[in-house]
């Protein structure tokens, strides 16, 4: 009987103890019933981004720099470069100027000599002429040191007139040749003398006065294009019988 009452005895201390190590942590959150519990998370430890060959990353700030050195250093040369090329250009424009001038000159005076070959064949026709005459001009009062000569085909009624030391015209003006007779005042043709030198002018047509008999003949400076009478200072005046 004493032993039965002892495991008895026993036996409830051990389901005591066995209750009071299931009992709850008073830490541990309650659970319903039928509920797993939840283990909080571990705190996971950054570690550094390995490459594809094991090793860190690391950040190169350097090629940057050469990057921008690289970038200043072109721009530089390209502003070297355009700038030369500007002023190569700017040399070959001035020297394209100067020539331009030079062609310019040189086919002025291709002009002026051509046109002094042509006025020496026109003087060599006149002369060749069966009837050649000739009138000597003299300078007026106030241009004593001016000269001049007509020669003229009567049967053509072509001539040559050959002037030296006029005064060049200025702008807006021109010389003028009249036949003058009875009152009468006929234009033979206007020209410009560019210098002091001696000058050749072709006259197409000389103008007829009838019945054949003395004639004045006279240079006028008029308006640029002639007048239909001489009302400019006379420079030139001679006689012939035209």
């Amino acid at each position: 009987m004493k032993n039965s009452k002892i495991s008895r005895k026993t036996t409830k201390s051990g389901r005591a103890a066995g209750a009071g190590a299931r009992r709850r942590r008073p830490s541990e959150p309650s659970l319903a019933p039928g509920e797993t519990p939840v283990t909080p998370p571990t705190a996971v430890q950054s570690t550094p981004d390995v490459s594809a060959a094991g090793a860190p990353r690391r950040e190169r700030p350097w090629l940057w720099y050469v990057a921008i050195g690289a970038t200043v250093v072109f721009l530089v040369i390209f502003v070297v470069f355009i700038f030369r090329m500007m002023t190569t250009i700017e040399q070959q424009n001035q020297q394209l100027i100067v020539s331009t001038r030079a062609f310019g000159e040189m086919n002025k005076r291709l002009m002026e000599a051509r046109s002094e070959l042509a006025r020496k064949d026109d003087l060599l026709r006149v002369l060749s002429a069966p009837r050649v005459s000739m009138v000597t001009l003299q300078g007026s009062r106030m241009h004593r040191s001016a000269r001049g000569k007509i020669i003229w085909d009567p049967d053509n009624r072509s001539a040559i007139l050959q002037v030296s030391n006029l005064p060049p015209v200025p702008d807006g003006k021109e010389y003028q040749l009249w036949l003058v007779r009875g009152g009468r005042e006929l234009s033979a043709g206007v020209f410009a003398v560019t210098g002091g030198s001696s000058n050749l002018f072709r006259v197409d047509s000389l103008p007829v006065l009838t019945p054949r008999g003395t004639s004045t003949v006279a240079v006028t400076l008029e308006r640029k294009g002639g007048t239909v009478r001489p009302v400019g200072e006379v420079y030139l005046t001679g006689t012939a019988t035209i």
